[in-house]
């Protein structure tokens, strides 16, 4: 309401005279609280749904730009997937120290694995949780923003591969490749005289073979020193070095992986 009663400012016309009248009903505009002199007893009661609505989108359209709110954007999310790890009784008293909920939900969690440990949380509860997760020796991922579990099996890697090895990976729970940004997938390898499936990515190196169902083994890429590559008569070998030393032998049956393997980066 203006200076005239029963006026309204943004468009002029005459208003009727009702208790708790909030916004003109010709144009919509908000009008000032005290209303000619009319009280606000039960407001809400006498407002439609969408004048309820259209009042609380303008209590909050003025805080959104407020420079001391900070609003959440799809970047500032993060999602951290577990995908494994050997010492198990270490992860879980590892992440007992970081995370609020009980020792059981832990223990599932990690019977789980691969699993969503963390879910569109702040990028500090995500490094909190990483850190923990290395101490552990453990296989993780994070992803930031929103993600696609079916991301994995559209890329050329998987669309690339024979049926059966496709089948095979699409075995494997969809978590595993939540976050990973595969460099390469080696149909036919060898790994400590097992013979399987190896797939590479910029966080781990995942192995499978057949062994009453599908086996696993997965390294994670931040415990790499450095794969060391060689042929001999006619075999193309190679070593997975850790950090503390230990070593994993590689064969690949085609030399085609071989040498894709000897181009890889994870810089």
């Amino acid at each position: 309401m203006g200076k005239t009663a029963g006026t309204c400012d943004a468009c002029g016309a005459t208003l009727p005279r009702l208790g708790g009248i909030r916004y003109c009903p010709y144009c919509g505009n908000a009008l000032p609280k005290n209303n000619g002199g009319e009280g606000e007893t039960d407001i809400k009661n006498h407002l439609s749904l969408e004048e309820q609505q259209h009042a609380v989108r303008e209590k909050y359209a003025g805080r959104a730009n407020d420079p001391r709110v900070k609003v959440a954007l799809p970047e500032d999310i993060y999602t951290l997937a577990l995908k494994g790890c050997e010492n198990r009784e270490a992860l879980v008293e590892c992440l007992n120290q970081v995370l609020t909920r009980g020792e059981s939900a832990i223990r599932l969690a990690v019977a789980a694995m691969p699993s969503v440990l963390l879910y569109k949380a702040n990028i500090e509860a995500v490094n909190e949780v990483a850190a923990a997760l290395k101490d552990a020796e453990a296989a993780y991922a994070v992803v930031e923003g929103n993600f696609d579990y079916s991301s994995f099996y559209k890329s050329a890697y998987f669309t690339n591969l024979d049926r059966a090895s496709r089948a095979l990976l699409k075995s494997v729970p969809k978590t595993m490749w939540l976050g990973e940004n595969i460099k390469f997938i080696s149909e036919d390898m060898f790994f400590e005289g097992k013979r399987g499936y190896g797939v590479f990515s910029n966080n781990s190196f995942f192995f499978f073979w057949i062994e009453n169902g599908v086996s696993s083994l997965i390294l994670p890429v931040y415990q790499l020193d450095g794969i060391d590559l060689w042929e001999k008569e006619d075999r193309f070998l190679g070593e997975w070095l850790t950090r503390d030393g230990r070593t994993f032998q590689l064969e690949f049956a085609r030399k085609e992986d071989f040498d894709a393997i000897r181009e890889l980066s994870w810089d």
